[in-house]
């Protein structure tokens, strides 16, 4: 993704939780993690409930070594998908913790 023609994008109507979690993943392939955490922590500001950005947001977390800060967002995201009913991203993050937790 152009990260370039996405930041463009921030600040307008289609400034969405989905553009959000786009542009985190898009700094998380270039290795840029101070990006991607701020931009999953926005997507979960614009939709708490987005279980994709949880989901994104403890796995950049765990990568950067800070397992609290990951257990944390996995847990959030837990709740997140028994409320939304995403049932399969809820055992994900389940498994996510527990390796984790190891």
């Amino acid at each position: 993704m152009d990260i370039a023609a996405l930041e463009k994008l921030l600040g307008s109507d289609r400034d969405t939780a989905m553009l959000r979690l786009t542009l985190a993943s898009s700094y998380h392939q270039q290795q840029d993690s101070i990006n991607a955490i701020k931009h999953a922590q926005n997507a979960l500001q614009l939709d708490p409930d987005y279980t994709a950005a949880w989901k994104l947001l403890g796995q950049l977390h765990a990568e950067s070594g800070d397992t609290k800060a990951a257990s944390h967002a996995w847990e959030q995201g837990i709740q997140a998908s028994v409320r939304r009913g995403d049932v399969q991203t809820g055992k994900m993050l389940q498994v996510f913790l527990r390796r984790l937790q190891k």
